[in-house]
């Protein structure tokens, strides 16, 4: 099995690429079940529903007229925004598209934290 180092990883939101402001990046990609056991089965057995999706990144807190916090901020609630991300920026690699909205935007830190 082939390992995968995360180098350069990329995500976009809408048009605007964000990779050079994080320094973390995780997608979840699932699907949800519905129980479809019937009388008489052995075994409980379930049936694939909707897929989920769940993007979860964290970075660097920059608050420039066209930088990562302004693009957040501008899009929390804003539903079909296109976003792609690729853990491995270059062409030829895999990379996911879809469509999603952006439900929360948090930034904070420690004192004497980088963010």
């Amino acid at each position: 099995m082939a390992t995968l180092v995360y180098k350069d990883a990329k995500l976009f939101l809408a048009q605007f690429e964000l990779s050079t402001q994080l320094n973390s990046l995780t997608v979840q990609h699932g699907v949800e079940t519905a129980d479809d056991t019937a009388f008489g089965d052995a075994t409980r057995s379930a049936a694939p529903t909707l897929e989920t999706l769940a993007v979860d990144y964290a970075g660097f807190t920059d608050f420039g007229a066209s930088a990562m916090d302004n693009v957040h901020f501008a899009r929390i609630g804003t539903d079909a925004i296109p976003m792609t991300a690729s853990p491995v920026g270059t062409m030829g690699n895999p990379a996911l598209f879809w469509e999603g909205m952006l439900e929360s935007f948090n930034f904070g830190g420690a004192v004497g934290a980088v963010r």
